[in-house]
């Protein structure tokens, strides 16, 4: 039996029934809570879209190769000429799939990409030929900025992936006052996202995005920033990843709640959690000096107000989302949700009290957020996250216990003792699941 076919029917149906009157609106909402949300199947294979992406791509770096081959004894003219037949060839296929194949996802993607790499490869010939562009980053910049075309005239993932690592790798290469001009290349880029997630039909691609900047957005943050200012290098880092964090279940609240299905939340954990073990042994704090955010240490004057500009953004974001968020979130995502604010009080009283406090405070609120985790995962019968509860707090007494200077006698009892409470509190669980399976 199809259930997802008539799940979907029976959420048509609600909205007239509730009209009707024959059922509440809470009713109805209740209704949907109950079966959750239905995923509807796109009407193609993403086996054939790879498929077709490889191929292409394997037809590019072919002809980049042929033309390779004797490249230094063709005249100026023919290298001329050569150079934009790539160009020329993507443009062609790119047009014929525009008017007759726009429908196709795997012709649209394949000859999207196909094209993204021939401008490449006329633009790197042409250069060579010429001796036009004398450094990787400037080359970068004449590929990507009308690539970024290709997001958008037919929306292509894997170029918007392209595009995403491209400028994160011109603003780590370029570093200093021009690398602020990431910010403007990230803006053209970031409402093909927004389009993807509204695409609620086709999650691989909002996932596979999701994946693409969280994975290069730190890296462009730091090549970006003046990484030697706290308050970005620190407390601007908490604060993005703070964003992603609430971004996730602030956008798609309905999305499927396995890590790998959230790019954002997932990094934005994992970061927090590293984040929290790395401040539990700072042991220097000092005074902040916020005239640093406008005015700057090393770069040019607009790329510090640049710089400012984007940080401000962040804080109201954050503070947007987390305002819009805080009367839904479940007890464990208190944490990471305040992780920014928790940062900034310790930078405001380490400076006072020393490192012991920052130290003490960092530890226990490691220890909270896993006590929380298994509060979360004890009530609601979650066994993941209890694991990730007991995880959390048993990663953080092995270090602390490494700490320590306790007998190996006494280190064992303990470990033994956690282990116990580990699988006491799992099989606790896995019988409560099997009598409410019974049930």
């Amino acid at each position: 039996m199809d259930t997802k076919r008539h799940i979907e029917w029976l959420y048509e149906q609600l909205p007239k029934l509730a009209e009707q009157g024959i059922l509440s609106e809470e009713q109805a909402e209740k209704i949907k809570a109950h079966f959750g949300s239905v995923e509807a199947k796109p009407a193609y294979n993403w086996a054939f879209i790879t498929i077709a992406v490889i191929g292409a791509l394997l037809i590019g770096g072919g002809i980049i190769l042929i033309f390779a081959y004797n490249w230094d004894d063709l005249s100026r003219f023919w290298r001329t000429v050569l150079s934009f037949l790539p160009l020329v060839s993507g443009l062609a296929i790119y047009g014929y799939v525009l008017f007759r194949k726009r429908q196709s996802v795997a012709w649209v993607e394949a000859s999207a990409a196909f094209l993204m790499l021939m401008l490449a490869s006329s633009i790197a010939l042409v250069s060579q030929t010429y001796h036009i562009l004398s450094s990787q980053n400037q080359f970068l910049l004449f590929w990507l900025v009308p690539g970024v075309l290709l997001l958008y005239l037919m929306p292509s993932t894997l170029c918007a992936i392209i595009y995403y690592i491209g400028i994160a790798i011109w603003a780590v290469e370029e570093s200093g006052s021009e690398s602020v001009w990431y910010w403007a290349l990230l803006a053209a880029g970031l409402p093909h996202l927004l389009w993807a997630l509204r695409r609620t039909t086709e999650p691989v691609r909002y996932r596979l995005l999701g994946w693409a900047l969280v994975a290069t957005i730190p890296f462009a943050w730091f090549g970006t920033i003046e990484d030697s200012l706290e308050l970005y290098s620190v407390l601007g880092s908490a604060l993005v990843v703070g964003v992603w964090y609430l971004f996730e279940k602030f956008a798609a609240p309905d999305r499927h709640v396995n890590p790998v299905f959230q790019p954002f939340r997932t990094f934005a954990i994992v970061a927090i959690y590293i984040g929290l073990m790395i401040l539990t042994y700072v042991d220097n704090y000092y005074p902040i000096d916020w005239a640093q955010l406008w005015q700057g240490k090393n770069y040019a004057r607009w790329a510090v107000i640049v710089n400012f500009i984007v940080w401000i953004g962040v804080l109201a974001g954050y503070i947007f989302m987390l305002l819009r968020r805080a009367t839904s979130l479940p007890l464990h995502g208190y944490f990471p949700a305040l992780f920014p604010v928790f940062l900034l009080g310790l930078l405001l009283i380490g400076p006072q009290t020393g490192d012991w406090a920052p130290r003490l405070a960092s530890n226990v609120y490691l220890l909270a957020w896993g006590v929380a985790y298994l509060y979360s995962g004890i009530r609601y019968s979650r066994m993941g996250l209890v694991n990730l509860g007991m995880l959390i707090i048993l990663v953080l007494i092995a270090f602390r216990f490494f700490d320590t200077e306790w007998s190996y006698l006494s280190k064992g009892i303990a470990f033994v003792l956690l282990g116990s409470a580990f699988l006491g509190v799992n099989l606790y669980l896995s019988k409560k699941l099997k009598r409410q399976a019974d049930s």
